[in-house]
């Protein structure tokens, strides 16, 4: 397995932020692969130079999947594990690029990819993260459920739910109009705990999205919470105990694009990764710097 050391992550790193950002950054530090000693990271059949400076930094902090949504054709699990992803529909190529300028493809609002159902996909003793860039291709979705809204990226369905990204379609019966949100379930379902932000949203712009499931005190969280981040910034934390939640595992895949088949993101969906920790503010703020190559700090 190739290791990426700081060296060469400064030597494939094109902003000065970007450098100080990841010489702070502790995982980065260690290497690949060492995040909780998880050893299922790094590419397995490409070379350093098909990766982005973006798939650099985001592989080097060890996530147990980092999904490749560069194109319809070509959808790839750059990480060494299994989990190899299973397109269901259409993909189409992307109609804007990623601020880097990579590629990306559009989920048309009946389509997804459907991974498989790893230990390493539920929310463990160390926690989980979920991270995610999106290009909304409207603000009215075609398909929604419940009160009006698209759960877009997650792990779960009837009697195994265990989390998910959510957006909310404007005018839903709530009054959360295109709110972004990530929630945590008990495997029965009913009401999650969850954590959201509601800011004007634009067709077309590009959102990076990262959702904590923290299980201790670490890196700042709180034991037992959702904490969610947008665009590099920790924007909302609420405690598991909103809803009485308790995670646990099952076998339901993790999913894009959709939950279980009941509501439909419509725009790209890019980059998408899993820890098998709970990533560090730091950690996050160079991931969205090395993509947007703006100060995060």
């Amino acid at each position: 397995m190739r290791r990426y050391s700081i060296r060469a992550l400064r030597t494939a790193a094109t902003s000065a932020t970007i450098l100080a950002l990841v010489a702070c950054s502790h995982s980065l530090v260690q290497g690949v692969g060492t995040t909780n000693g998880h050893s299922c990271s790094g590419p397995s059949h490409l070379t350093t130079t098909a990766l982005s400076t973006y798939d650099r930094v985001t592989l080097a902090m060890g996530p147990t999947a980092y999904v490749d949504l560069a194109s319809p054709r070509g959808i790839r699990n750059l990480t060494s594990c299994g989990a190899v992803p299973r397109v269901v529909g259409v993909l189409r190529p992307a109609a804007q690029p990623m601020p880097d300028g990579e590629s990306a493809v559009d989920f048309v609002g009946t389509s997804s990819v459907v991974l498989g159902s790893e230990d390493d996909f539920s929310i463990g003793p160390q926690g989980l993260t979920l991270e995610a860039w999106i290009r909304p291709s409207t603000l009215t979705f075609g398909h929604t459920e419940s009160t009006g809204y698209v759960n877009w990226l997650g792990k779960g369905h009837p009697g195994a739910f265990e989390y998910t990204f959510r957006m909310y379609s404007r005018g839903n019966s709530e009054g959360r109009g295109n709110r972004l949100s990530a929630y945590v379930f008990n495997n029965r379902g009913g009401k999650g705990s969850g954590s959201y932000v509601q800011d004007d949203l634009r067709v077309g712009e590009w959102i990076f999205l990262v959702a904590v499931f923290s299980r201790s005190p670490v890196n700042g969280y709180a034991a037992d919470s959702v904490v969610l981040f947008k665009d590099g910034t920790r924007r909302m934390s609420t405690p598991n105990s909103q809803f009485d939640v308790v995670p646990h595992k099952s076998g339901a895949p993790l999913v894009i694009g959709t939950l279980d088949g009941r509501s439909y993101f419509q725009g790209s969906i890019a980059k998408v990764a899993v820890f098998d920790s709970a990533l560090s503010d730091k950690e996050v703020a160079v991931q969205f710097a090395s993509m947007t190559r703006i100060s995060s700090n």
